[in-house]
């Protein structure tokens, strides 16, 4: 059957009782029996419902003990959208963002800096967010303390909350994340963007598909030292990258110098800077010796001939996103590197430019290549990890100009975008609010 969404108070009077809810007389025809189950994220309660004539003009009310009210931690004089099924009132869009293992960290002045702008989201479809740390929560009893907006304060506030049926999986290190998604899972809930494949394991994947295998650069998992002398023999550029690790962190870059037995060594180990060491052969082996790198930790990559604008090496990254259950490219953005350094993130400090002002008059040539092959790619991965749920990516692509094609460096599963946001806001935005329009369709909002 279908449902319909209003907005609504929730209120109580004084001898309710706590068992009852009292609707509004125009919902009569979406309930055949008396009873009907009021649900916010993975909480409800069974109540016995009766009607009352709401008066011409008001703004619809429906009234649930004070009980109810604190059990589903709803508010006075807030407005909720409420689903009307058969049977059914689902209260939301109400979505959950899933912090990671600091809750310390997690403050209201953390949620303004980082999710601030997406709560406009909240006012315009009524969309509620509950952000939290898996520490925080009591799955027994299917609630969590979290931070929530309030639109009449425009400010971030600590409460015990529902836990949210649809989470948005913002941090990607929890230490008990597989066991609490499983649980959730068997409590009816879903965690988008459920998983974070390694460099090593996704390449390993893309290298057996016929298609994805010729976009891919020589790579091989790091496995042991001698493994690096082979490489400088036969590679003059090559890349270390830890498997995990994103915004350019833990990058050894090595480019063999024309003069002799010199080779030059980028470290973006611990700082935004390359710190730049000229080294003998023998002492690179004895440099990364030191390190101690381990199998589980890098990959060793060809260095990618980057196309350059202005002299500085650029990629590009790629925003896809779902708002209904297919892919879209809601951003693309050139990130440029820093004058004197090869890293293009723009958390170590390269510039974001629109595709146009690199590719000119074959700019919709460029998109329309580029967005076949990432769809391509994000359709790929779900194939593979069929029992995840993922609706958000950011694939980076190299321009090869060597083979004259873009090449894939890599695939983020919790993309920046910030950078949207100095020369396309339409796009900054549309990548800000997708992953919530798509969190409330799948709530059925």
């Amino acid at each position: 059957m279908m449902s319909t969404t209003f907005s609504v108070v929730f209120r109580s009077k004084i001898k309710q009782k706590e068992e009852t809810i009292l609707v509004p007389s125009f919902l009569k025809k979406w309930f055949s029996h008396n009873q009907v189950q009021l649900t916010y994220g993975l909480a409800s309660r069974n109540l016995t419902i009766s009607y009352f004539d709401e008066r011409e003009n008001d703004s619809p009310s429906i009234y649930v003990h004070k009980n109810v009210q604190k059990e589903l931690a709803l508010h006075k004089k807030e407005r909720y959208q409420v689903r009307v099924k058969q049977g059914e009132l689902t209260i939301g869009p109400y979505i959950g963002l899933l912090l990671g293992d600091q809750p310390l960290n997690y403050t209201a002045a953390f949620m303004k800096e980082h999710y601030e702008e997406r709560m406009k989201l909240q006012t315009q479809l009524g969309v509620r967010v509950a952000a939290f740390s898996i520490k925080w929560v009591n799955l027994e009893q299917a609630k969590t303390k979290a931070l929530t907006y309030c639109v009449e304060t425009k400010k971030w506030k600590e409460e015990v909350v529902p836990i949210p049926k649809i989470i948005y999986r913002r941090h990607l290190r929890q230490e008990e994340f597989h066991s609490f998604k499983e649980a959730i899972r068997q409590k009816g809930g879903t965690i988008f963007n459920s998983n974070r494949p390694d460099k090593w394991e996704l390449h390993a994947h893309f290298n057996e598909d016929s298609t994805l295998k010729r976009v891919l650069p020589k790579t091989e998992k790091w496995t042991k030292e001698d493994q690096l002398e082979r490489w400088l023999q036969e590679k003059p550029k090559f890349v270390l990258k830890p498997i995990l690790n994103s915004q350019g962190r833990g990058i050894y870059m090595i480019s063999k110098l024309k003069q002799g037995n010199q080779y030059l060594v980028y470290d973006y180990a611990k700082t935004d800077q390359a710190i730049k060491r000229k080294l003998t052969k023998k002492a690179l082996i004895r440099f990364f010796h030191k390190r101690k790198l381990r199998s589980k930790d890098y990959i060793i990559q060809e260095w990618i001939a980057l196309k350059k604008w202005e002299s500085r090496p650029f990629d590009v990254r790629v925003f896809l996103q779902k708002e209904t259950a297919n892919w879209q490219v809601n951003g693309i953005e050139c990130r440029q590197a820093q004058a004197k350094q090869l890293i293009t993130n723009f958390s170590k400090g390269g510039r974001v430019l629109p595709l146009s002002d690199i590719f000119g008059g074959h700019t919709k040539a460029m998109e329309a290549e580029i967005e076949q092959l990432c769809i391509e790619i994000a359709d790929k991965i779900e194939s593979i990890y069929r029992n995840d749920h993922f609706a958000e990516l950011g694939i980076d692509l190299a321009f090869d100009v060597k083979q004259k094609r873009f090449v894939l460096i890599e695939v983020n599963f919790r993309p920046g975008y910030k950078g949207l946001k100095l020369f396309d806001e339409d796009a900054y935005y549309r990548v800000a609010w997708s992953p919530f329009k798509y969190a409330a369709k799948m709530e059925g909002f």
